[in-house]
């Protein structure tokens, strides 16, 4: 009878051991991990203009600080023309919204529903107290974030080269020029991929204006900014953003709710057939049904998070997965 031996590899233990603990640690901190993740986005996305600066003779400093600040003043900018008329007209359109309601009701197929969502209304109500709490906390860990990504944008973009030039050295001399292969790749796609998306919001946003201007929609503008912002959600943003426009559509007559239908509906055929397959494989070279399944998988482990940064994720992994083929193969 044979004798076998169990070889215990204590760096293959170590390794294990580092694996896991890497993962928990992971784990605990994911919101930071993410945070990180955006912000490294943003400054692959803003880096060519610092770049651009750079070849016009401007130290980095000094570039990064103008194309951050430009970057800021566009965000706030745009925060500021949107918000003042969107709080103003989400004040009129509460106020009006009983009406809106009275007007669906009349509508025979459509009373069975409009009283099911007056009562929803009306429970939300009675728990207002709790719900402005879990908001304003909410609403505060959302500031948090958003600071906490702007100063990791900051720094990575003002010490950009310094950071990648350390990451490589953490590599293997016989790695290197892969690790710097691939940073320069993920430089470039994740850049084209944020323009991309940049390029989707303003594209849904401005026909979803221009189409609710055509039907005389209230709060056309409002409803344009919400369709726009939430096309960064993947998949269930653009299902919300018709929910506020057919009430409002239903709520002055049936025949501008049916025109809302039509126009949200070629909106989304557009969307769905033309416009996204077209910017995003330009910007990411991903077949649409890939793009698709990595969304879902996002959602499913991260939730809103997860759709959000799922296709960057699977870019840079795709990258890092190819190098690793050619080495394999």
């Amino acid at each position: 009878m044979k004798n076998h031996q169990i070889v215990i590899d204590t760096k293959a233990i170590l390794t294990l051991l580092a694996v896991l603990a890497s993962v928990w640690v992971a784990s605990q901190t994911k919101t930071i991990i993410i945070a990180l993740f955006i912000a490294l986005i943003i400054a692959f996305g803003l880096n060519p203009a610092v770049e651009f600066l750079l070849k016009k003779g401007l130290p980095r400093n000094v570039s990064v600080i103008l194309i951050y600040f430009a970057f800021l003043i566009v965000v706030f900018g745009i925060g500021a023309l949107a918000v003042t008329p969107m709080v103003n007209q989400s004040i009129a359109l509460a106020n009006n919204f009983p009406k809106y309601l009275e007007n669906l009701s009349k509508i025979p197929e459509l009373a069975p529903y409009t009283q099911n969502l007056n009562t929803k209304i009306t429970e939300q109500l009675s728990n207002i107290g709790t719900k402005a709490l879990q908001t304003t906390v909410g609403a505060f860990s959302g500031v948090l974030l958003s600071l906490t990504i702007l100063v990791f944008t900051a720094y990575l973009l003002i010490d950009f080269v310094n950071i990648k030039k350390y990451f490589i050295k953490l590599i293997p001399k016989s790695g290197r020029k892969d690790a710097e292969d691939i940073t320069e790749e993920v430089e470039i796609k994740l850049g084209h991929w944020l323009r991309g998306q940049i390029t989707l919001m303003l594209i849904i946003g401005i026909m979803s204006y221009i189409g609710l201007l055509i039907l005389g929609v209230n709060y056309a503008p409002s409803l344009a900014l919400i369709a726009g912002l939430l096309e960064m959600v993947p998949i269930v943003g653009p299902i919300i953003s018709v929910i506020p426009a057919l009430i409002v559509g239903f709520g002055q007559s049936p025949i501008q709710g049916i025109g809302v239908i039509g126009l949200y509906i070629i909106v989304q055929q557009l969307e769905n057939n033309f416009i996204v397959p077209k910017v995003m494989q330009k910007a990411v070279g991903f077949n649409p049904l890939i793009t698709m399944l990595a969304i879902l998988i996002g959602g499913s482990v991260l939730g809103v998070v997860g759709a959000l940064i799922a296709v960057p994720v699977t870019l840079v992994s795709t990258i890092i997965l190819k190098v690793v083929y050619k080495h394999l193969y």
